[in-house]
Protein backbone atom coordinates (compact mmCIF):
# COMPACT_ATOMS: atom_id res chain seq x y z
CA UNK A 1 0.00 0.00 0.00
CA UNK A 2 1.27 3.39 -1.07
CA UNK A 3 1.97 5.53 2.00
CA UNK A 4 0.23 8.81 1.80
CA UNK A 5 3.10 10.92 3.13
CA UNK A 6 6.52 10.41 3.34
CA UNK A 7 9.48 12.51 4.97
CA UNK A 8 12.52 11.64 4.58
CA UNK A 9 15.76 13.85 6.05
CA UNK A 10 14.00 16.73 7.15
CA UNK A 11 15.77 19.50 9.26
CA UNK A 12 14.93 23.02 10.40
CA UNK A 13 16.58 25.50 12.16
CA UNK A 14 15.52 28.89 13.01
CA UNK A 15 18.44 30.54 14.33
CA UNK A 16 21.38 28.76 16.39
CA UNK A 17 21.42 25.23 16.68
CA UNK A 18 18.88 22.78 14.98
CA UNK A 19 15.18 21.97 16.04
CA UNK A 20 16.25 18.48 14.23
CA UNK A 21 18.10 17.15 12.21
CA UNK A 22 17.67 13.44 9.70
CA UNK A 23 13.96 13.36 10.87
CA UNK A 24 12.40 10.22 9.11
CA UNK A 25 8.71 9.48 8.92
CA UNK A 26 5.85 7.75 7.21
CA UNK A 27 1.98 7.82 7.36
CA UNK A 28 0.28 5.00 5.66
CA UNK A 29 -3.69 4.69 5.14
CA UNK A 30 -5.01 4.73 8.33
CA UNK A 31 -2.10 5.63 10.52
CA UNK A 32 -2.66 6.90 13.96
CA UNK A 33 0.71 8.71 15.46
CA UNK A 34 1.39 10.95 17.80
CA UNK A 35 4.30 13.21 18.66
CA UNK A 36 5.35 14.34 22.29
CA UNK A 37 8.07 16.95 22.89
CA UNK A 38 8.99 19.88 25.28
CA UNK A 39 8.26 23.55 24.81
CA UNK A 40 10.16 24.62 21.79
CA UNK A 41 11.40 21.86 20.21
CA UNK A 42 9.55 21.77 16.87
CA UNK A 43 6.44 20.20 17.13
CA UNK A 44 3.85 22.59 15.22
CA UNK A 45 7.18 23.40 12.90
CA UNK A 46 7.08 20.08 11.75
CA UNK A 47 3.44 20.36 10.96
CA UNK A 48 4.15 24.14 9.26
CA UNK A 49 6.85 22.35 7.10
CA UNK A 50 4.42 19.38 6.13
CA UNK A 51 1.52 22.24 5.40
CA UNK A 52 4.02 24.31 3.33
CA UNK A 53 3.40 26.87 5.60
CA UNK A 54 6.87 27.29 6.55
CA UNK A 55 9.72 26.49 3.38
CA UNK A 56 11.97 23.51 3.49
CA UNK A 57 15.03 23.96 4.45
CA UNK A 58 16.55 20.62 3.71
CA UNK A 59 15.16 17.09 3.47
CA UNK A 60 11.84 15.79 1.02
CA UNK A 61 8.39 15.63 1.97
CA UNK A 62 6.40 13.05 -0.56
CA UNK A 63 2.87 13.30 -1.13
CA UNK A 64 1.01 10.42 -2.77
CA UNK A 65 -0.53 12.26 -5.22
CA UNK A 66 0.04 15.98 -6.35
CA UNK A 67 -3.87 16.69 -5.01
CA UNK A 68 -3.31 15.44 -1.35
CA UNK A 69 -2.17 18.19 0.76
CA UNK A 70 -2.55 17.79 4.50
CA UNK A 71 -5.02 19.57 6.18
CA UNK A 72 -3.76 21.07 9.47
CA UNK A 73 -6.28 21.52 12.34
CA UNK A 74 -4.03 24.34 13.79
CA UNK A 75 -3.78 25.93 17.41
CA UNK A 76 -5.74 28.60 16.34
CA UNK A 77 -7.94 26.72 15.23
CA UNK A 78 -8.71 27.81 11.70
CA UNK A 79 -11.50 29.65 12.93
CA UNK A 80 -12.39 33.44 11.20
CA UNK A 81 -14.17 35.82 13.50
CA UNK A 82 -16.18 37.62 10.81
CA UNK A 83 -17.93 33.90 10.41
CA UNK A 84 -20.50 33.05 12.54
CA UNK A 85 -20.70 28.76 13.26
CA UNK A 86 -22.77 28.02 10.30
CA UNK A 87 -21.08 30.45 8.00
CA UNK A 88 -17.75 28.21 8.65
CA UNK A 89 -19.44 25.29 7.11
CA UNK A 90 -21.24 27.74 3.95
CA UNK A 91 -18.41 28.75 2.52
CA UNK A 92 -18.12 25.55 1.77
CA UNK A 93 -21.02 24.73 0.43
CA UNK A 94 -21.72 22.72 3.32
CA UNK A 95 -24.83 22.22 5.82
CA UNK A 96 -23.78 22.94 9.12
CA UNK A 97 -26.54 20.78 10.91
CA UNK A 98 -26.02 18.04 8.52
CA UNK A 99 -22.27 18.22 8.86
CA UNK A 100 -22.46 17.69 12.50
CA UNK A 101 -25.31 15.04 12.55
CA UNK A 102 -23.13 13.18 9.53
CA UNK A 103 -20.40 12.76 12.52
CA UNK A 104 -22.90 11.66 14.98
CA UNK A 105 -23.17 14.94 16.63
CA UNK A 106 -26.26 16.51 17.92
CA UNK A 107 -25.57 20.09 16.72
CA UNK A 108 -26.07 22.92 19.24
CA UNK A 109 -28.67 25.58 18.52
CA UNK A 110 -27.97 27.96 20.24
CA UNK A 111 -24.45 28.30 18.73
CA UNK A 112 -25.29 28.22 15.20
CA UNK A 113 -25.44 32.29 14.39
CA UNK A 114 -22.34 32.64 17.25
CA UNK A 115 -18.94 33.84 15.93
CA UNK A 116 -16.16 32.05 17.58
CA UNK A 117 -15.65 34.58 19.99
CA UNK A 118 -18.84 34.13 21.43
CA UNK A 119 -18.34 30.69 21.50
CA UNK A 120 -16.91 28.57 25.20
CA UNK A 121 -13.35 26.79 24.47
CA UNK A 122 -15.32 23.30 23.66
CA UNK A 123 -17.76 25.23 21.20
CA UNK A 124 -14.77 26.73 19.07
CA UNK A 125 -12.94 23.32 19.53
CA UNK A 126 -15.79 21.15 18.35
CA UNK A 127 -16.43 23.38 15.52
CA UNK A 128 -13.15 23.77 14.45
CA UNK A 129 -12.55 19.48 14.74
CA UNK A 130 -16.24 19.22 12.98
CA UNK A 131 -15.50 21.78 10.28
CA UNK A 132 -11.89 20.26 8.97
CA UNK A 133 -13.63 16.31 8.70
CA UNK A 134 -16.50 17.79 6.81
CA UNK A 135 -13.77 19.15 3.55
CA UNK A 136 -12.69 15.23 3.79
CA UNK A 137 -8.90 15.46 4.21
CA UNK A 138 -6.84 11.92 3.31
CA UNK A 139 -4.11 13.66 5.95
CA UNK A 140 -5.16 15.39 9.15
CA UNK A 141 -2.64 17.32 11.00
CA UNK A 142 -3.83 18.39 14.68
CA UNK A 143 -1.82 21.03 16.56
CA UNK A 144 -2.22 20.32 20.32
CA UNK A 145 -6.12 19.71 19.56
CA UNK A 146 -7.17 18.22 23.30
CA UNK A 147 -5.54 21.59 25.17
CA UNK A 148 -7.74 23.02 27.62
CA UNK A 149 -10.42 19.62 27.77
CA UNK A 150 -11.64 17.64 30.14
CA UNK A 151 -11.03 13.72 29.74
CA UNK A 152 -14.38 13.31 28.96
CA UNK A 153 -14.28 15.82 25.81
CA UNK A 154 -10.86 14.53 24.51
CA UNK A 155 -12.56 10.91 24.55
CA UNK A 156 -15.52 12.18 22.91
CA UNK A 157 -13.57 13.70 20.11
CA UNK A 158 -11.00 10.67 20.18
CA UNK A 159 -14.26 8.90 19.02
CA UNK A 160 -15.34 11.25 15.92
CA UNK A 161 -11.58 10.76 14.85
CA UNK A 162 -11.70 7.12 14.85
CA UNK A 163 -15.01 7.27 12.90
CA UNK A 164 -13.43 9.17 10.42
CA UNK A 165 -11.04 7.09 9.96
CA UNK A 166 -12.87 3.61 9.51
CA UNK A 167 -14.64 5.29 6.99
CA UNK A 168 -11.89 7.25 4.89
CA UNK A 169 -8.73 5.42 5.63
CA UNK A 170 -6.96 8.46 6.32
CA UNK A 171 -4.12 9.18 8.41
CA UNK A 172 -3.84 11.18 11.86
CA UNK A 173 -0.51 12.85 12.95
CA UNK A 174 -1.38 14.47 16.48
CA UNK A 175 1.32 16.68 18.43
CA UNK A 176 0.17 16.82 21.93
CA UNK A 177 1.57 17.54 25.62
CA UNK A 178 -1.06 15.18 26.83
CA UNK A 179 1.02 12.45 26.81
CA UNK A 180 -1.53 9.80 28.41
CA UNK A 181 -4.30 11.09 25.38
CA UNK A 182 -1.43 10.45 23.14
CA UNK A 183 -0.71 6.53 24.26
CA UNK A 184 -3.78 5.74 24.77
CA UNK A 185 -5.46 6.76 21.09
CA UNK A 186 -2.44 6.58 18.76
CA UNK A 187 -1.10 3.40 17.51
CA UNK A 188 2.18 5.14 17.05
CA UNK A 189 4.26 7.68 19.83
CA UNK A 190 7.47 9.17 19.58
CA UNK A 191 9.54 12.03 20.86
CA UNK A 192 10.62 14.78 18.97
CA UNK A 193 14.56 16.02 19.83
CA UNK A 194 17.29 17.63 18.06
CA UNK A 195 18.36 13.58 16.36
CA UNK A 196 14.57 13.45 15.01
CA UNK A 197 12.01 10.90 16.16
CA UNK A 198 12.72 8.37 18.76
CA UNK A 199 10.43 5.83 19.48
CA UNK A 200 8.18 5.92 22.51
CA UNK A 201 5.33 3.41 22.04
CA UNK A 202 4.07 1.18 19.11
CA UNK A 203 0.86 -1.10 18.96
CA UNK A 204 -0.14 0.03 22.48
CA UNK A 205 3.18 -1.46 23.79
CA UNK A 206 5.15 1.14 25.27
CA UNK A 207 8.64 1.03 24.34
CA UNK A 208 10.75 3.52 26.34
CA UNK A 209 9.47 5.84 28.89
CA UNK A 210 7.19 9.32 28.95
CA UNK A 211 9.42 11.77 29.93
CA UNK A 212 8.10 14.48 32.77
CA UNK A 213 8.94 17.37 30.78
CA UNK A 214 6.48 19.89 32.81
CA UNK A 215 8.88 18.90 35.35
CA UNK A 216 11.91 19.01 33.65
CA UNK A 217 10.85 23.03 32.64
CA UNK A 218 9.91 23.90 36.06
CA UNK A 219 13.10 23.04 37.84
CA UNK A 220 14.34 25.69 35.42
CA UNK A 221 16.01 28.86 36.92
CA UNK A 222 13.79 31.65 37.60
CA UNK A 223 14.42 34.67 36.29
CA UNK A 224 11.89 36.64 36.75
CA UNK A 225 9.68 36.28 40.08
CA UNK A 226 6.55 38.67 40.35
CA UNK A 227 4.13 38.31 43.81
CA UNK A 228 1.45 40.72 43.66
CA UNK A 229 -1.10 40.74 46.89
CA UNK A 230 -3.11 44.17 45.66
CA UNK A 231 -2.82 46.38 42.89
CA UNK A 232 -4.39 49.57 42.26
CA UNK A 233 -4.50 52.42 39.89
CA UNK A 234 -6.73 55.37 40.21
CA UNK A 235 -8.71 53.96 43.38
CA UNK A 236 -9.40 51.05 40.99
CA UNK A 237 -8.60 47.19 42.31
CA UNK A 238 -6.84 45.09 39.62
CA UNK A 239 -5.54 42.56 41.82
CA UNK A 240 -7.42 41.61 44.99
CA UNK A 241 -5.65 38.20 45.76
CA UNK A 242 -2.32 37.12 45.89
CA UNK A 243 -0.81 36.34 42.19
CA UNK A 244 2.48 35.37 41.17
CA UNK A 245 3.90 35.17 38.00
CA UNK A 246 7.24 33.05 37.21
CA UNK A 247 9.01 33.11 34.01
CA UNK A 248 12.31 31.07 33.60
CA UNK A 249 15.31 30.95 31.55
CA UNK A 250 14.46 30.10 27.88
CA UNK A 251 10.41 30.23 28.65
CA UNK A 252 7.58 32.09 27.29
CA UNK A 253 4.73 32.71 28.92
CA UNK A 254 1.57 34.14 27.94
CA UNK A 255 -0.43 36.36 30.09
CA UNK A 256 -4.23 35.96 29.27
CA UNK A 257 -7.15 38.45 30.94
CA UNK A 258 -9.92 40.48 29.58
CA UNK A 259 -9.36 44.22 28.53
CA UNK A 260 -7.96 46.68 30.81
CA UNK A 261 -7.53 44.57 33.64
CA UNK A 262 -3.90 45.59 34.34
CA UNK A 263 -1.69 43.59 32.13
CA UNK A 264 -0.28 45.98 30.27
CA UNK A 265 0.21 48.27 33.73
CA UNK A 266 2.26 44.96 34.81
CA UNK A 267 4.30 45.24 32.59
CA UNK A 268 5.00 48.39 32.53
CA UNK A 269 5.96 47.89 36.37
CA UNK A 270 8.04 45.23 36.03
CA UNK A 271 10.17 47.56 33.24
CA UNK A 272 10.37 50.03 35.63
CA UNK A 273 8.45 52.61 33.21
CA UNK A 274 5.17 53.07 35.61
CA UNK A 275 4.10 53.04 38.95
CA UNK A 276 1.25 52.21 40.83
CA UNK A 277 -0.04 51.50 44.40
CA UNK A 278 0.57 47.41 44.61
CA UNK A 279 2.18 45.03 47.46
CA UNK A 280 4.12 42.63 46.83
CA UNK A 281 7.52 41.83 45.17
CA UNK A 282 9.40 41.51 41.81
CA UNK A 283 12.15 39.90 41.95
CA UNK A 284 14.85 39.07 39.29
CA UNK A 285 17.53 36.16 39.86
CA UNK A 286 16.30 36.53 43.95
CA UNK A 287 17.24 40.93 43.48
CA UNK A 288 14.21 43.01 43.95
CA UNK A 289 13.66 45.48 41.43
CA UNK A 290 11.79 47.60 43.11
CA UNK A 291 14.35 49.96 44.02
CA UNK A 292 15.89 50.05 40.76
CA UNK A 293 15.08 52.86 38.11
CA UNK A 294 14.04 51.96 34.28
CA UNK A 295 17.67 52.63 33.39
CA UNK A 296 18.84 50.08 35.40
CA UNK A 297 16.57 47.02 34.80
CA UNK A 298 17.73 47.73 31.12
CA UNK A 299 21.10 46.99 32.19
CA UNK A 300 20.10 43.80 33.61
CA UNK A 301 18.64 42.72 30.36
CA UNK A 302 15.09 43.51 30.88
CA UNK A 303 13.21 45.29 27.34
CA UNK A 304 9.64 46.19 27.04
CA UNK A 305 7.94 46.53 23.37
CA UNK A 306 4.68 48.60 23.70
CA UNK A 307 1.90 47.66 21.62
CA UNK A 308 1.36 51.68 21.31
CA UNK A 309 2.96 53.05 17.79
CA UNK A 310 5.35 55.40 18.48
CA UNK A 311 6.17 58.80 16.53
CA UNK A 312 8.64 59.21 14.05
CA UNK A 313 7.52 62.18 12.33
CA UNK A 314 9.61 62.60 8.80
CA UNK A 315 11.87 59.94 9.99
CA UNK A 316 13.37 57.74 7.18
CA UNK A 317 13.91 53.45 7.51
CA UNK A 318 17.32 54.83 6.81
CA UNK A 319 17.68 57.36 9.91
CA UNK A 320 15.80 54.69 12.35
CA UNK A 321 18.03 51.56 11.28
CA UNK A 322 20.98 54.41 11.66
CA UNK A 323 19.67 54.33 15.29
CA UNK A 324 20.09 50.89 16.09
CA UNK A 325 24.18 51.62 15.89
CA UNK A 326 26.24 48.43 14.97
CA UNK A 327 23.03 46.14 15.28
CA UNK A 328 21.25 47.55 12.28
CA UNK A 329 21.91 44.81 9.66
CA UNK A 330 20.72 41.85 12.49
CA UNK A 331 17.56 44.47 12.38
CA UNK A 332 17.12 43.85 8.92
CA UNK A 333 17.59 40.04 9.07
CA UNK A 334 15.20 39.78 11.42
CA UNK A 335 12.76 42.11 9.73
CA UNK A 336 13.32 39.82 6.88
CA UNK A 337 12.07 36.98 8.60
CA UNK A 338 9.43 37.55 10.49
CA UNK A 339 8.23 39.19 7.19
CA UNK A 340 9.88 38.28 3.78
CA UNK A 341 7.24 41.10 1.91
CA UNK A 342 8.59 43.92 4.41
CA UNK A 343 9.60 46.48 1.98
CA UNK A 344 13.00 48.23 3.76
CA UNK A 345 13.58 50.81 1.38
CA UNK A 346 16.08 53.32 2.85
CA UNK A 347 14.30 56.58 2.06
CA UNK A 348 10.50 54.92 2.86
CA UNK A 349 9.14 57.15 5.82
CA UNK A 350 8.44 55.35 9.08
CA UNK A 351 5.55 56.76 9.53
CA UNK A 352 3.92 55.97 5.69
CA UNK A 353 4.37 51.95 7.72
CA UNK A 354 1.22 50.06 7.98
CA UNK A 355 0.29 49.53 11.87
CA UNK A 356 1.60 45.27 11.33
CA UNK A 357 4.96 46.45 9.22
CA UNK A 358 5.72 48.66 11.97
CA UNK A 359 4.84 46.39 14.65
CA UNK A 360 7.57 43.38 12.91
CA UNK A 361 9.90 46.63 12.90
CA UNK A 362 9.74 47.12 16.45
CA UNK A 363 9.67 43.56 17.21
CA UNK A 364 13.20 42.88 15.12
CA UNK A 365 14.77 45.64 16.54
CA UNK A 366 13.78 44.04 20.46
CA UNK A 367 15.06 40.95 19.42
CA UNK A 368 18.15 42.24 17.67
CA UNK A 369 18.86 43.72 21.22
CA UNK A 370 19.03 39.96 22.61
CA UNK A 371 17.66 40.75 26.08
CA UNK A 372 17.20 38.43 28.97
CA UNK A 373 13.78 39.04 29.00
CA UNK A 374 11.40 40.60 26.67
CA UNK A 375 8.15 42.23 27.79
CA UNK A 376 5.62 42.13 24.94
CA UNK A 377 2.35 44.21 25.53
CA UNK A 378 0.15 42.41 22.89
CA UNK A 379 2.34 41.58 20.00
CA UNK A 380 -0.24 39.82 17.94
CA UNK A 381 -2.92 42.50 18.02
CA UNK A 382 -3.59 43.79 14.30
CA UNK A 383 -1.36 41.47 13.07
CA UNK A 384 -2.85 39.33 9.51
CA UNK A 385 -2.93 35.18 10.39
CA UNK A 386 0.27 34.42 8.38
CA UNK A 387 2.32 37.50 10.35
CA UNK A 388 1.02 36.01 13.46
CA UNK A 389 1.93 32.65 12.23
CA UNK A 390 5.94 33.96 11.54
CA UNK A 391 6.15 35.66 14.73
CA UNK A 392 4.88 32.94 16.75
CA UNK A 393 7.57 30.21 15.41
CA UNK A 394 10.64 32.98 15.94
CA UNK A 395 9.34 33.69 19.49
CA UNK A 396 9.24 29.75 20.27
CA UNK A 397 12.71 29.82 18.06
CA UNK A 398 14.37 32.63 20.80
CA UNK A 399 13.25 31.04 23.77
CA UNK A 400 14.28 27.97 22.53
CA UNK A 401 18.17 29.71 22.34
CA UNK A 402 17.52 31.00 26.04
CA UNK A 403 15.58 34.49 25.69
CA UNK A 404 12.65 34.41 27.96
CA UNK A 405 9.73 36.69 27.08
CA UNK A 406 6.50 37.53 28.77
CA UNK A 407 3.43 38.58 26.38
CA UNK A 408 -0.43 39.82 27.09
CA UNK A 409 -2.93 38.74 25.51
CA UNK A 410 -7.04 38.77 25.67
CA UNK A 411 -7.82 35.57 24.41
CA UNK A 412 -5.73 32.36 24.45
CA UNK A 413 -6.43 31.60 20.70
CA UNK A 414 -4.56 35.35 19.86
CA UNK A 415 -1.02 33.55 20.91
CA UNK A 416 -0.66 30.30 18.93
CA UNK A 417 2.90 29.33 19.72
CA UNK A 418 3.80 26.42 22.60
CA UNK A 419 4.30 28.74 25.63
CA UNK A 420 3.00 28.64 28.48
CA UNK A 421 -0.40 30.02 29.34
CA UNK A 422 -1.25 32.02 32.74
CA UNK A 423 -4.74 34.02 33.80
CA UNK A 424 -4.91 37.15 35.31
CA UNK A 425 -6.84 36.84 38.32
CA UNK A 426 -9.69 39.18 37.49
CA UNK A 427 -10.91 41.55 40.33
CA UNK A 428 -14.21 41.58 41.83
CA UNK A 429 -16.37 44.15 40.06
CA UNK A 430 -16.98 47.37 42.37
CA UNK A 431 -20.71 48.47 42.42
Amino acid sequence: MKPLLNISGLSHRFLGPPLFTGLELTLEPGACIGIHGPNGCGKSTLLHLLTGLIPLQKGIVNHQSKDLKPLLLSQQQGLFRELSAEEHFLVHGLDWAAAYQNQGLEPDLSSRHKHPHQLSHLQRSQLSLSRHLSLEPQVMLLDEPWAGLSREQIEQQQQQLKEWQEQSGGALLIVDHNRQALVDFCTENYLLGPKGLEVLSAGGELLAPFQDLSEKQNNRSPLLEVQLNSLTIDGRALVEQPFSIRVAEGEGVVLVGPPACGKSLLLKLISGLEKANYRGSIRWKDQLLDVLSAEARGRLGIAWLSQQRLGFPGVSISQYLKLQGPRQEVVCQWSRRLLPSLDLTLDRLIDRLSGGEFRILSLASAFAQQPSLLLLDAPFEGLAPHIKLSTAEHLDAIAEQGMSWLASATEQNQVTHRSRLQSWPVATPQL
